[in-house]
């Protein structure tokens, strides 16, 4: 009891401190999120077992300056497809991994987590329910990254054509590193894709495949930035999207709000039935110049006054009284 309560709020901010201050051991800082991770998600994952015990009292709460969340910058489709066929050149091996993340949006934790046995071939459906990361597997970002998928027909293509064992139980990663080993957070980073590189060599074969296209260099976690992106500009729907992401409707609206189509009766038009074709039209061929007619062939009338600025949705016609004047001459 006496060690947690010698954990006090100015004690947790040296130690904050001096994460921020101390270099990893690739020679890099950490970052404000990352020192919260380690504090607020370790550490306090361990004061909370021992707070259930009775061994610890409540966590101490400390102040954290409020991050700056970049904008999304994906790739447009030109360059996605680039990418893809750079990778089908030079290093095939790692070409189904980035076609799987470019056109799911999946995190990479999950698909480095994803077994044979969770992927349904005949359905087209894959079931995520693990995230690999720092060498273990655990329970995705959140409770509703947890989720089945259905996936584009050209991404089950691929999955079938991927190597597998012959008599398995399906247990087995579909994602390995070229040792046969699992795919870690820090390998792929390590290997293809530094997070910060220094030179040449450690920029690994992500940056280097960037430089050689022309394309401003961005990291890895771009492939699902560019999913999502894509998917909006096609008129994929707002709530189908976040689910099938495994995120939320509000972050989607404040990340990629720029990246929803404006026209969205365009898709609206194209979905009409023939019925209403042939009756908008009276029966005659030809495109619509102008308002649609009636199914009598009349066309409607519309009010020639303003009346939508008053709000009056059933404007009554007007009538014209004549005065007894005007009856008068009439006769």
């Amino acid at each position: 009891m006496a060690l947690f309560q010698d954990v006090t709020k100015s004690r947790l901010e040296t130690f904050r401190s001096k994460l921020l201050r101390a270099r990893t051991r690739r020679g890099t800082t950490r970052t404000v999120k990352a020192v919260r991770n380690i504090i607020d998600w370790h550490l306090r994952s361990l004061w909370r077992d021992a707070e259930r015990e009775g061994y610890a009292g409540s966590f101490p709460r400390l102040d954290w300056p409020r991050a700056h969340r970049e904008k999304p910058d994906p790739f447009d489709a030109e360059e996605r497809d680039s990418i893809l066929a750079w990778f089908a050149e030079h290093d095939p091996y790692w070409q189904p991994w980035l076609f799987l993340l470019f056109w799911t949006g999946m995190r990479h934790g999950e698909a480095a987590a994803l077994r044979w046995n969770d992927i349904d071939l005949k359905r087209g459906i894959i079931s995520i329910s693990r995230s690999r990361d720092s060498g273990e597997e655990n329970a995705p970002k959140t409770a509703g990254s947890i989720r089945e998928i259905p996936v584009v027909p050209w991404v089950v293509d691929l999955l079938k054509r991927l190597p597998r064992k012959l008599h398995s139980d399906g247990g087995e990663l579909v994602f390995l590193t070229p040792e046969g080993k699992p795919m870690t957070d820090t390998w792929w980073p390590k290997r293809g894709a530094a997070r910060r590189p220094v030179d040449d060599e450690s920029k690994g074969i992500w940056f280097r495949c960037l430089r050689s296209l022309g394309i401003r260099p961005r990291k890895f976690y771009t492939t699902r930035h560019s999913f999502i992106a894509w998917a909006l500009s096609e008129g994929a729907n707002l709530k189908g999207l976040a689910e099938y992401c495994g995120t939320s409707v509000q972050m989607i609206e404040q990340s990629y709000g720029r990246y929803m189509r404006k026209d969205f009766l365009a898709p609206l038009i194209a979905a009409r039935s023939e019925s209403l074709r042939e009756a908008a039209v009276g029966g005659k061929t030809g495109p619509l110049t102008g308002p649609p007619k009636g199914v009598f062939g009349k066309r409607p009338q519309f009010p020639t006054e303003s009346w939508w600025r008053r709000g009056e949705l059933n404007p009554r016609p007007k009538t014209v009284r004549l005065s007894p004047l005007h009856a008068y001459s009439a006769i």
